[in-house]
Parts: structure tokens; sequence; C-alpha cells
């Protein structure tokens, strides 16, 4: 299994990249985004490389350049199909306006009163966009997830997510999602609170609590008061249902069942250090890693991933991995 790793190059040595999509017979989109390039830099405020289901190219093109309606000019039987293949939705920035409702657009999408169509933006308002912060992915859907809590979905969504990210009342700012296969899922709000589906040993990860000793009068040994774990910074969902990583801001972690041979040997040769930024694992065996350090490893994907890496890493910081089915990923570096 080939394994390499990179260390991230100095910020001033970042260059232009334009947003990459692969090609793969017609199973992902094709392309390269050059006319658009500085303007998906602003928009994005990252640089975003996938591949991902051909079907959802257009709308999803659409999502991270921040346009509400991308097919209105489509035939109304093309709208069908397409209301049958995708859903587009998004919660409401903290900056839109009070007022809240859903409607349906001739898409099909769900889309949220307060965002302006990207035609309608002017230049200050493009500037003003959230930029991204994670494209979680199970390959079957995905969520782009801006900073300020704002979100796009594509594809097909679990009712068990949909109704999660849109509530018959109220709404919800999510600050973190993670996807998987089998339905699994961790989404945690800005006001805190979480909610996951997943393995019975996942929520025992999730609950549990350290303990700090805390020290009496005359350094006498005190109580043993519990305190809550450092903040879940990633989790990453394997190939069996059991199977996940999970990586808190302190560097610590916490992986169960299966993982792939490749992540298993460098974790090993690392002596488990407890100094891991982010841990991806796909549902083919595909992972990545990256540490403290800002050094990135990775093994079991595809070629077109590997060579990716090997360029980007010269250049530029990666801050985001996911896969998902049928080769399927997202890559976010700046």
């Amino acid at each position: 299994e080939k394994e390499k790793h990179k260390t991230t190059a100095d910020a001033g040595d970042e260059k232009s990249l334009s947003t990459h999509q692969s090609t793969d017979d017609g199973s992902s989109s094709s392309g390269t985004d050059t006319v658009m390039s500085e303007m998906a830099r602003v928009l994005q405020g990252c640089e975003v490389e996938y591949s991902f289901n051909h079907e959802y190219h257009d709308v999803l093109e659409a999502a991270l350049m921040g346009d509400d309606d991308s097919s209105d000019d489509s035939s109304a039987e093309e709208s069908k199909t397409v209301r049958k293949l995708q859903k587009r939705g998004r919660s409401r920035p903290p900056s839109a306006f009070a007022g809240y409702s859903k409607k349906m657009s001739s898409s099909g999408k769900k889309s949220a009163t307060g965002y302006p169509r990207q035609d309608q933006m002017s230049p200050n308002r493009q500037d003003q966009m959230s930029p991204i912060t994670a494209i979680p992915t199970n390959g079957q859907s995905c969520i782009i997830l801006r900073e300020d809590g704002s979100f796009d979905t594509i594809g097909t969504l679990s009712d068990r997510i949909e109704n999660q990210l849109f509530p018959k009342k109220g709404l919800v700012v999510p600050e973190q999602i993670f996807l998987g296969t089998k339905d699994r899922h961790f989404i945690r709000f800005r006001d805190g609170q979480f909610v996951f589906y997943g393995p019975p040993d996942l929520a025992k990860v999730l609950n549990q609590k350290r303990n700090r000793q805390r020290r009496g009068k005359n350094r006498n040994r005190g109580k043993r008061e519990k305190m809550q774990q450092a903040k879940v910074t990633s989790l990453a969902f394997g190939k069996a249902i059991d199977d996940f990583f999970l990586v808190r801001s302190d560097g610590s972690w916490h992986s169960n069942g299966n993982l792939p041979e490749g992540l298993e040997d460098l974790l090993d040769k690392r002596n488990d250090n407890i100094d891991l930024e982010f841990v991806s694992i796909g549902p083919d065996d595909e992972w990545a890693v990256k540490d403290k350090t800002g050094r990135v490893y990775w093994g079991g994907v595809s070629d077109e991933v590997d060579e990716r890496l090997e360029e980007i890493l010269e250049y530029s910081d990666v801050f985001w991995i996911d896969f998902g089915l049928e080769e399927s990923y997202f890559l976010l570096h700046k």
C-alpha cells in the first residue's frame, strides 16, 4: 500500500488554483473552472476539489458559488427529473432577515429567504459571503457548511438527517457535520447541543467525561470531579457499522472497530501520539491523517486523490478531506 506524508508549505508560497472536478466515466463532474477562479476563491473562502455524482454537478457548482437558483431555466420535464434526483436546502444565516420560509423552486430545491441570488448580489455582498468550512459526504449526499452556520444540502439525505437540519419548528445553526454510510452522522449546533446516529460505543465515547483530581486543604488529596472532554474536531465513519475514529481539539483520539491497515500501521509507527488534527476514513478503506505539526499522511485512496494531494501539499494547507461511496471525495485547502 502506497503511503506518503508531506509538510505544508509556508503561507507565502500559496498559489492560485481553480476549483477542480474529476473525470470518471460519467460518475463525477469534469472540467476546470478557470474563468471564475478568482470569484470562486472569494465566495468559497478556500479551494474546493471533489469527485461527486455527475447528476448533481450543476446544483453543487451553484451551491459552491452561492447561487440560490441554478436550474430555473430548465424545461418542465427536466425539472420533474431533477426534483426526483436532488434536493437543496439552506438554513437561515444569522445575518438574514427575521422572517423565514421554505419554498420550492422549479428545480425542486429547498431554499430559505434571506439569501439573494448570485446575479443579484453586489460586489460587497459577494465579498461578505461566509467561507466554506467543511463539505462532509457519504457519496450519496453532501452538505456545504459555511462559517456562519448557513449550509446547502445536495443529494439524498435520510429522513433522520433531514429532520435534524430542517425541523418543522424553529431554526438550527449547525457548527459541525460529519456523515457516514448506513445513515451514521454527527451534528453539533451553535448552542453546544449535538445529535448523532451510530453504534453504542460511539454514544459511550461522546458522553464520557474524564476525571480531574481536586486538591483539598493542606495538599490533601481531594475529591475527583467529572470534567468535560475536549471538543470533537473530527469524526469519521468506516466501512462497518461499528467502525469510527474520533479526534478531539487537544489531539486526543479514540478509534473503534476495524481500521484500514495502513492507518493502523501509521498509528503504531507514531506510538499512538496524542497530536492529531483530523482523521478521515472512507467506506472503501481510504484514509487520511493530519497532525498538529501540519504533516498529512494518507493511503488507500484513488490515483486521482493521491496525485492531487502530492501537488497541493507543495504549496497549500489541506484542512478538510472526506471520502464517500464510489470513490467520491471532497478536499478543501487554502
